[in-house]
């Protein structure tokens, strides 16, 4: 993730001289500090972002959804050359959402407040059947309004929404419960 010299200074790992050099650098050279840190919180914005987030999660349901949708227009035209001559053929024809199968949304959250109602409406308001996905929060003991956010979408909404707390402050525990 680090790019030498770019978002931040490579040592070796385990290599506490190698690490006390690129600190020394670092405090000597106020434009590298700068250059360095700059280009480093532009790269964790640009891909940590809450819709950085939500766009790579977006993109990996709709490469699945595409090979989904595939098979089923692959067995719609079998179907089509099937069928009895003079019959108008629909090859437009939307995909059956019985053919997609029913999938688990994981979101391992702590103190996400600010974000979070933004993510879950992006996820209730998109095309997959209502009925063939649930969403998971799971929540590292956040202390802000997470919980609030998540119980209210939960409530307004008609898709599964359900919300685990971890007594953990940390997420690993939190994606290991889901």
């Amino acid at each position: 993730m680090i790019k030498d010299r770019e978002t931040g200074l490579l040592v070796a790992p385990g290599d506490a001289d190698a690490l006390e050099r690129g600190v020394a650098e670092v405090l000597r050279d106020p434009q590298l500090a700068h250059e360095v840190g700059q280009t480093g919180r532009a790269w964790v914005r640009t891909r940590f972002s809450a819709s950085g987030q939500r766009d790579a999660l977006l993109a990996i349901y709709r490469e699945r959804l595409g090979k989904y949708a595939a098979l089923a227009n692959r067995s719609a035209e079998h179907a089509t050359s099937q069928a009895p001559p003079n019959t108008p053929p629909n090859p437009g024809r939307p995909v059956e959402f019985g053919s997609v199968p029913f999938i688990t949304i994981v979101i391992p959250v702590r103190n996400e407040e600010a974000h979070l109602e933004a993510v879950l409406q992006s996820l209730l308001d998109q095309e997959y059947p209502r009925d063939r996905y649930e969403i998971l929060v799971t929540d590292g003991n956040s202390v802000d309004g997470t919980a609030r956010i998540v119980e209210q979408i939960k409530n307004a909404s008609v898709t599964r929404v359900r919300y685990f707390q971890i007594h953990s402050s940390y997420r690993v525990p939190a994606v290991t419960l889901a």
